[in-house]
């Protein structure tokens, strides 16, 4: 019987992770962004269904193999039912319609949440998005899930600020230089539509340009790391899981490693032994 040795690494770039759109709908006000941050127990979440196998990551802005990784960002927001409660109180969600969602002048706090089904997400990631669903709903949130098919994601679906709440997705990376993908200013002359947000943040693109064209790594990290807790301090987003690449490598052979763009294979050094 083959014996095959398993190889498994947190891809870097950015995690699986749930962006907030915050030009239109609900998550225009902070406090609701974080009131949903801290309504769910995301950690426990992806251990239960990933069965200790995928990597829980809070962090929004890149994973924790990334260069550059926040942990305080990771860690800003924890469950917290009463100050979710709170948080939306104080945005004035304090109405309650007949299932016992929250309303605001008469309207339910739905929130869509579209997602690339069996790719962006895949049956594991569905399943933690369900468990988002059910434990946002105990603080008043109405979350409507989207399975949405591969042609209509890439063909356009669900891409306007009228069309969806919270983003899922994930972006794989060598480096924290990823942040200026997701999080550069979309202007008429230089539309940016990896900008999931909707919204441009000019504090937030200078720290990260900083970064990016500073020579000394050390220096440049910690401005990435910067970047990260701006990201977590206004909610713009919050991390679920990391994005894990696994390889069954037989003993019999050596030298096979991963790269660290997209997770694949090499070859390079391989040789058999034995």
């Amino acid at each position: 019987q083959a014996v095959f040795t398993l190889e498994k690494d947190v891809t870097g770039g950015r995690p699986q992770q749930l962006t907030f759109n915050t030009a239109e709908g609900p998550f225009t006000d902070e406090r609701v962004r974080q009131a949903f941050a801290f309504s769910l127990d995301r950690k426990a979440l992806v251990e239960t269904i990933g069965h200790g196998v995928i990597p829980y990551d809070g962090n929004g802005g890149v994973s924790r193999s990334t260069p550059g990784w926040s942990e305080a960002a990771a860690d800003r927001y924890t469950f917290d039912l009463d100050r979710a409660e709170a948080l939306l109180d104080e945005a004035g969600w304090t109405g309650t319609d007949e299932d016992g969602f929250r309303t605001k002048g008469g309207e339910t706090l739905e929130i869509v949440l579209p997602y690339g089904a069996g790719s962006i997400i895949n049956a594991d990631g569905a399943s933690i998005l369900q468990g988002v669903q059910e434990q946002a709903k105990q603080a008043g949130f109405k979350v409507r899930l989207v399975p949405v098919p591969q042609a209509e994601l890439f063909s356009g679906a669900y891409g306007s600020p009228s069309e969806r709440d919270i983003y899922p997705g994930y972006w794989t990376s060598v480096t924290s230089g990823i942040l200026y993908v997701n999080w550069r200013q979309s202007t008429p002359e230089w539309p940016n539509y990896n900008n999931a947000s909707f919204t441009n943040y000019p504090e937030l693109e200078a720290i990260i340009l900083e970064a990016n064209s500073t020579a000394d790594v050390d220096a440049q990290n910690a401005l990435y790391a910067k970047a990260q807790e701006y990201i977590a301090e206004h909610a713009l987003a919050i991390g679920i899981y990391d994005r894990l690449s696994t390889l069954a490598i037989s003993p019999e052979l050596d030298g096979v490693k991963q790269e660290h763009s997209q997770g694949g294979p090499t070859f390079h050094d391989a040789h058999f032994v034995g």
